[in-house]
């Protein structure tokens, strides 16, 4: 590395413009030699091809693996809420009291009906699809990928 830095300040320690600089660079983009790969890179990369494809279809990460059995866990959590009535309810938002005090708006704003149960079945619907993605990409994949190279 210094050898290419001695050889670029060779070349720019002239003074001069715009054009010298320009002229500088291109003597030194001439001087460098092209550097090519061996002659058996190819034959080298192919040959441990395997060795890459072997590492690769080990076992999931273990990120992966703890981000299903978060999502299980919210999914499991989520059930016994349901199955226990804890969002049996309908319950209204009141737009009225809530958000607009001191009757700045003389038209009625109508309630807003909130399901809660309906809300978290469409919560675990939402998790139990991001369980089943996950569950492809890091258990089913590599282990249909092992058993297809085996």
């Amino acid at each position: 590395m210094n050898e290419e830095n001695e050889e670029l300040r060779k070349f720019t320690d002239k003074p001069g413009g715009e054009n010298d600089e320009l002229g500088a660079i291109d003597r030194y983009l001439k001087s460098v030699r092209i550097e090519q790969p061996s002659a058996n890179f190819t034959q080298h990369v192919m040959s441990n091809l395997h060795r890459a494809s072997a590492a690769a279809l080990g076992l999931p990460s273990r990120n992966k693996m703890l981000m299903l059995a978060g999502i299980l866990v919210t999914i499991g959590i989520a059930i016994l809420l349901l199955a226990g009535g804890a969002f049996e309810s309908v319950t209204t938002i009141t737009v009225d009291q809530e958000i607009l005090p001191n009757n700045q708006i003389r038209e009625y704003i109508p309630t807003i009906p909130f399901n809660g149960k309906l809300v978290i079945n469409i919560v675990i619907l939402m998790n139990l699809a991001l369980a089943f993605m996950i569950l492809d990409r890091a258990v089913l994949k590599p282990w249909f990928e092992r058993r297809r190279h085996a």
